[in-house]
């Protein structure tokens, strides 16, 4: 990375939402900025998609107004509540004129990116990633050292520069899920909905105008499934709203984040100073965070002084903040002084105008002043109180009553005093108890793990780094020769991200456990991979399961495999864990699915089988594109191009594993021929072996070789797209292409692939040819679309003509 000078008036770290406004506004002020981002594809992750009155009036000031056709946002009039007991819903507008916005984040944030790149004075470097800051002086990791008068820390929960002023890390607590629901009409157009009454609230609203999000807070005895999250959520929605949430389940992958609820008081010292998440962070119910830290931005680049900037946003920020947590613990509670205080903000909000606008000032930002939020309060408790007593069957049981809802006078207390007033005790009621191991913060290694170091090739030195190379040999030695050619941090994610892709698959094919116990492998190797629980507690449970040795062997070594995954930067290993999840989820999905009246598992139409090869392949692509663009450095348009065919990649690969055996999977009562396809040939599961019917039965799979062909081909357009000027990460995915081109020629019309114990196998030596013939041809595009026609044209002695004559249909390049 050049930079265009070595000091700057201002350093942005960070080019999130808040980032971007605090470059934006120091641009405004005449600073030269300094605008470093290590991650662009973080913002696709699910994070803010709701902006409030205030935070749209700050991007019409600096000329960044949302409504210019860069992004499809959508205007937002406030929120409607609906209660749990089936009652009417209750409407709480903004008072202000100035609506509020909703949109997809990813595309938001690269729409207001694009703006204020083009800003005077903003130089923005991309894959930028801060090792530390020392006073003025910011240390990269491509060895260069920058200096800035300012320092701005936008960078988030996971704060390098927060790290860097030795505050402490970001507590979990929880975990959200976010489902997109298509083509649905929502209650109340242009308002946020929030649905009470299941384990935790659930938020939604429209994203675009064929889209809206449904944001699901999960507490931890929920697990992350879908079948979880229909059984605890689908009872509080709307019907129409429930038909979309089930196919949106059976359809589609849910995104999820980690909850991480952290009192706001690091602002920063010094020349530095924090804004956003890299401050703290309140609940995302509230959909306040993206707003708070965008008027954090503003007043840092207002505010020279770090000690007025920490007082000013203390004073501005801190109602708002009470008033997320207090919100969001009324609507969660079940016991009976919570749920009467429920009961008392719901009457409160139906017969008082001032008091449902009151609320909404308040979480927008408009009103700061902690009276205000403490009388409320007060007068909600009251009501409360008053309904306690009456309910009460003896005067025990009503004192016991008053001592808990008194616990509850903490929070107007706390918005008289001042924020400067608050005790530790009392600032500590912020932050969640401590997590269990289901949401506890990313683990370190587990004790007998050793911290691992780089040795001069950039490989990992010691155990557990020689586990995982001779576990993914003895796993996959087909896999394990192309992952070798990668560079060393490449080498590293997609060695740990295959394995933990097997262990799932462990999971997936362990034979005779029952769903209640898959579902709870699941759901630990879930919280291992989303919400950083230690690997102790699955490596415990999946030891129990039936396995191969060498499957068991590394689902009982999982820490020693994360271990591995620590050596390289935090963004790989969130692209790592981001994909196994969705693979791992969308296994679950289809271990719900049950027999058909022959004992099998299968799927019934083409496209369900495709869906499968998304989860459990498609994700690879997906997982292989992130990591690609992120080491290479590649521009959007390259990233656009392989983004393209990430999907097909792992797909074609996996129908050919699925052809060249199909076979394979019957002792688990598993296939995975679509029962359409042999229902038109007449034919069912059980027959499909039969020798007897061997024609017929060519002739039903036709349909799989000719979608495996057309993965193929846009597999080929994949690695095209990929720079020829590193030809290691080209001949990692040329040489599984390849042989799965050939073997789907080897395996059309040959017998074996419905015989039991003789799979399609391409001989030594061909496989040594093939080999050569890739490296021969792996820098020239032209030459790679010539080998690759030339695959489906040579002949073999196991393939019919006729056979021959079908898998030529597709297209050949």
């Amino acid at each position: 990375m050049n930079l265009r000078r070595s000091r700057y008036d201002v350093a942005v770290i960070g080019a999130g939402p808040a980032g971007s406004i605090a470059a934006a506004a120091f641009s405004k002020r005449g600073a030269n900025v300094l605008w470093l981002e290590a991650n662009e594809a973080a913002s696709t992750r699910l994070a803010g998609e709701w902006l409030h009155p205030p935070a749209v009036r700050i991007l019409r000031s600096l000329g960044l107004s949302p409504e210019d056709g860069s992004h499809d946002a959508i205007p937002g009039r406030g929120f409607v509540v609906f209660p749990e007991d089936g009652s009417d819903p209750i409407r709480l507008p903004y008072t202000s004129a100035e609506p509020a916005l909703a949109f997809e984040h990813a595309s938001f944030v690269r729409a207001l990116r694009a703006k204020v790149q083009a800003m005077p004075g903003v130089a923005y470097a991309r894959s930028a990633r801060v090792l530390g800051v020392d006073g003025r002086t910011i240390r990269l990791a491509e060895g260069e050292d920058v200096e800035a008068d300012r320092i701005i820390g936008a960078d988030g929960k996971g704060s390098a520069v927060r790290r860097a002023l030795g505050e402490p890390p970001h507590q979990s607590g929880g975990r959200m899920a976010g489902v997109a629901l298509h083509d649905v009409e929502l209650p109340f157009e242009s308002h946020g909905h929030v649905f009470v009454g299941g384990p935790g609230p659930a938020l939604l609203y429209r994203i675009d105008r064929s889209r809206a999000r449904l944001c699901l807070d999960l507490p931890e005895s929920i697990a992350s499934t879908p079948a979880a999250l229909w059984q605890a959520f689908s009872g509080v929605l709307p019907p129409k709203l429930r038909i979309a949430f089930r196919e949106a389940l059976e359809t589609r992958p849910i995104e999820w984040a980690a909850i991480r609820v952290t009192p706001r008081r690091a602002f920063g010292r010094d020349a530095v100073a924090l804004v956003g998440d890299a401050v703290g962070t309140v609940h995302p119910l509230c959909a306040a965070g993206m707003t708070i830290g965008m008027r954090d931005a503003v007043a840092a680049s207002e505010e020279p002084d770090i000690a007025r900037y920490a007082a000013r946003r203390r004073k501005e920020s801190d109602v708002a903040e009470l008033l997320s947590d207090a919100l969001h613990r009324v609507l969660v509670g079940k016991d009976v002084v919570t749920s009467e205080i429920r009961s008392a903000m719901y009457r409160s909000w139906r017969t008082n105008e001032s008091e449902r606008g009151r609320t909404m000032d308040i979480l927008a930002g408009d009103i700061i002043a902690g009276p205000e939020f403490g009388a409320a309060f007060v007068r909600v408790s009251f009501s409360a109180a008053r309904a306690l007593a009456r309910r009460a069957s003896e005067p025990r049981e009503g004192l016991e009553h008053l001592a808990s809802l008194a616990r509850w006078g903490r929070y107007p207390l706390d918005a008289v005093r001042g924020p400067a007033a608050f005790a530790p005790w009392s600032r500590q009621r912020l932050t969640p108890p401590a997590a269990s191991p289901m949401a506890a913060p990313i683990a370190a290694p587990s004790p007998r793990i050793k911290p691992l170091s780089l040795g001069a090739d950039g490989l990992p030195t010691g155990e557990a780094w020689t586990f995982s190379v001779d576990a993914l040999e003895r796993v996959s030695r087909s896999f394990a020769k192309p992952i070798g050619l990668l560079p060393p941090r490449l080498r590293i994610a997609v060695t740990v991200g295959y394995l933990v892709c097997r262990v799932a698959d462990t999971v997936e094919d362990s034979i005779g456990i029952d769903g209640e116990t898959r579902d709870r492998l699941y759901a630990l190797l879930l919280d291992v991979l989303e919400a950083g629980a230690p690997p102790s507690r699955f490596m415990r449970a999946v030891a129990e399961i039936p396995a191969t040795e060498d499957e068991h062997r590394l689902a009982v070594s999982l820490d020693k495999v994360l271990a591995v995954l620590d050596t390289v930067p935090e963004e790989h290993q969130a692209i790592v864990r981001r994909w196994a999840a969705e693979m791992t989820r969308g296994m679950q999905i289809y271990s719900h699915r049950g027999p058909g009246a022959d004992g099998y598992f299968a799927p019934r139409a083409l496209p369900d089988l495709e869906r499968y090869c998304y989860f459990v392949a498609g994700t690879v692509g997906h997982m292989l594109t992130d990591l690609f663009v992120l080491e290479l450095g590649l521009d959007r348009e390259s990233a656009a191009r392989l983004e393209q065919c990430a999907e097909s990649f792992g797909i074609g690969l996996q129908l050919v594993n699925i052809l060249k055996d199909v076979t394979d999977d019957r002792v688990r009562s598993v296939s995975f021929v679509p029962r359409q396809l042999l229902e038109a040939r007449g034919l069912d599961l059980h027959v499909l072996v039969d020798e007897a019917r061997r024609a017929e039965a060519h002739a039903a799979v036709a349909p799989l070789f000719a979608l495996a062909r057309t993965h193929l081909d846009r597999a080929l357009d994949y690695v095209v797209a990929l720079p020829d000027t590193d030809p290691r990460v080209r001949m990692f995915c040329l040489l599984p292409l390849w042989m799965a081109a050939r073997t789907l020629v080897l395996a059309a019309g040959n017998d074996a692939m419905f015989v039991a114990g003789a799979p399609v196998k391409i001989e030594r030596e061909e496989v040594e040819r093939l080999a050569l013939d890739a490296a021969a041809r792996v820098t020239d595009d032209a030459e790679l679309r010539e080998g690759y026609r030339a695959l489906w044209s040579e002949g073999s002695r196991t393939r019919s003509p006729k056979a021959k004559r079908t898998l030529l249909e597709g297209r050949t390049g």
